[in-house]
This record gives C-alpha cells, structure tokens and sequence, in this order.
C-alpha cells in the first residue's frame, strides 16, 4: 500500500504561522547582536598598514605590511662598553589590533618599534575606543599610544600617550614605582559620517641602561558590518536548530 498524503487543514495559517516564528527568531538575533557587537562602533575599514623597525647596534629591520608581521634582530660590538663589547636584542610585533616591543642588552644598544594604522569611515555617529597596554622598565623609557585623528580637518579627537618625561609628575597608578605598569584607556566619540579617520596604535622599548624594556597594547577590534551580519545570522541558525530539536 502506498502511503496516503494529508496536506495541512489549513496550508495558509500553517504558513503564516511559520513565518512570523523566523520573523521572531531574526529580530531576537538582532537584539542579541546589538548587546554584542555594538552596530554604533561599526566602521567601513578602508586599510590596515602594519609596521615595525628597531635595531640591535648597526643591525637594523624595518618592514611594513598590510599583514599582521614581527621580526628580531640580535647585535655584538666590540671596542665599547663596559666590558669592551656591547650587545642586544630587539623584537617587535604588530598583529591584528595589537602592537609590542621589546628590547635587551647594553645601554641605548638596541630599541624596537611597532605600529598599526587603521583608515576606515564610520557607519554611525558615535564610536567607541576601548585598549589595555603595560610597559616594562622604566616607564619613562617605554611607551604605548594610541591617538584618532580626523583626516579631513587633521583634529586629534581621542589619544592615550603613556607617561614619559614630560609627564613625570604624578607618577603612574599614585606610586612612586617607576618599574612597570599597565593602564586600560575608554572613550566614545561623535564623528562625521562623511569624514575618513585614521587611528594609530603605537609601542616602543629603550633602556638608557643595561636590562630589558618592553611595551604592548591591546585595542578592541572596530567591528565590520559583515562581522555584524555573520553574528546575527549565527544566532538565527541556532535559533533555528534549538526549534527543530524540540
């Protein structure tokens, strides 16, 4: 016997009643990713250059790239220094939205930089900067930056510079501990959606004497409408599994 096909008693309502569930299912996607990511701080990326360069005495490296990149070098001098010899290390390393340095060795022998800019044009008013670094010893030697500028009228609308000599007094964090130290930066800012707008995360490790010096930051990613649109989706197709399952 062949089996015998019921269509629905009511194709229409069945039909409606379906719809109007993914309907539900999308708009909760949306709210839940508006609390993830938020759309304000989406920006339309237009480049990203990621660079780094130091030296360790006369051996140098400086490269630029639109890939996240490191690079080291090692130095030996002789007939110099304390011990007739100077020598040290550099590394540096610019990934995707985070820059550090580091540095070891003799006094002044070796330094490291590393850097990322960022052009994009902002999809809403308001944009959100959120970052975390820490420098090495000392930290009037080392530094961390981040700095956002308006290309079009080249205003600094939001900047974070780690301490340095001309910020000597109050020490960091209350103390009078020049070692280490880390600091988080927030800030929300009104931009134009007509404008271009260049940020920059900067790091740089020295040591006016013998020893290691480093710095890193941290910025939280702008979000990208796709990465906006990928999550909303994802949240809809686990919606849609978890009803299935039922």
């Amino acid at each position: 016997m062949h089996p015998v096909f019921h269509p629905p008693l009511n194709p229409s309502k069945e039909l409606t009643t379906a719809f109007f569930v993914r309907i539900t299912y999308l708009l909760v996607a949306l709210t839940i990713t508006q609390a993830v990511v938020p759309v304000r701080a989406a920006v339309n990326m237009i480049s990203a250059e990621h660079r780094v360069w130091g030296n360790a005495g006369t051996t140098t490296y400086d490269v630029t790239s639109a890939e996240p990149l490191s690079r080291n070098v090692s130095g030996f001098q002789s007939g110099s220094g304390y011990y007739g010899y100077q020598s040290g290390y550099a590394s540096s390393s610019a990934s995707d939205w985070s820059v550090s340095s580091y540095r070891s060795g003799d006094a002044n022998f070796a330094y490291s930089r590393s850097q990322n800019t960022y052009i994009f044009k902002p999809l809403s008013r308001e944009l959100s900067i959120s970052l975390g670094a820490s420098i090495g010893v000392w930290w009037f030697e080392n530094q961390a930056n981040m700095s956002l500028t308006d290309m079009v009228t080249n205003t600094l609308i939001s900047s974070y510079f780690s301490p340095s000599y001309t910020h000597i007094n109050p020490f960091p964090q209350g103390t009078n501990d020049m070692r280490d130290f880390s600091f988080t930066y927030n800030d929300t800012v009104v931009v134009n959606l007509e404008h271009e707008y260049k940020l920059t995360i900067y790091t740089a490790a020295r040591r006016g004497e013998g020893g290691d010096g480093s710095a890193s930051l941290y910025l939280a990613p702008l979000p990208e409408p796709t990465a906006t649109l990928l999550t909303c989706m994802t949240i809809l197709l686990m919606c849609g599994r978890r009803r299935r399952s039922f």
